[in-house]
């Protein structure tokens, strides 16, 4: 509409096990419906049945250089199809979305009290200073180094934890 060159769009595909075997068909399918970037990340999970097997593609949680590293807040923001709007891929809960493009514009999104909360907590969390309890999702975030597993997350929405052996015995 404006003849400008953004937005710029990237595809971000997480990659888990189970969808390891879709990278290259997924990656071709960006490119070919215009996408401007296609990046594949890995799955920050600790259990095996959920790591991808290409070792790119894996996440060391118990390293602490892997922690308190994340810049999603300044960097990026995720529209989801529903026009919700996450503070990364990492969130798949509508209740984490920090706005929706249909009701706000992007800079009442970007500077509202869940992005500035976000930020707050990533940066004192960098400087391993005491936090509050918080519902934003960044908060429980593994990359942050608060919630140390993803089991636990999964354990308390009551999420299966074994869907690449489940899906690997289907077929």
């Amino acid at each position: 509409e404006h003849a400008s060159g953004k937005p710029f769009v990237e595809w971000q595909f997480i990659v888990f096990r189970h969808n390891e075997h879709e990278l290259e068909a997924t990656e071709r399918m960006a490119y070919e419906m215009g996408i401007n970037k296609f990046t594949p990340l890995p799955a920050y999970v600790e259990d095996e049945n959920w790591a991808a097997t290409d070792p790119r593609y894996r996440t060391d949680l118990g390293n602490p250089e892997r922690l308190y590293n994340c810049d999603r807040p300044w960097s990026h923001l995720n529209v989801r199809a529903d026009g919700g709007v996450a503070p990364c891929c990492y969130t798949f809960f509508k209740k984490d979305d920090f706005g929706n493009v249909d009701d706000d514009s992007f800079m009442e999104i970007w500077n509202n009290d869940h992005f500035r909360t976000s930020r707050r907590i990533i940066a004192r969390t960098r400087k391993k200073l005491p936090l509050e309890k918080s519902d934003i999702a960044c908060y429980d975030c593994m990359r942050t180094g608060i919630r140390p597993s993803f089991i636990e997350v999964a354990q308390e929405v009551q999420l299966d934890t074994q869907p690449a052996r489940q899906a690997r015995e289907s077929s």
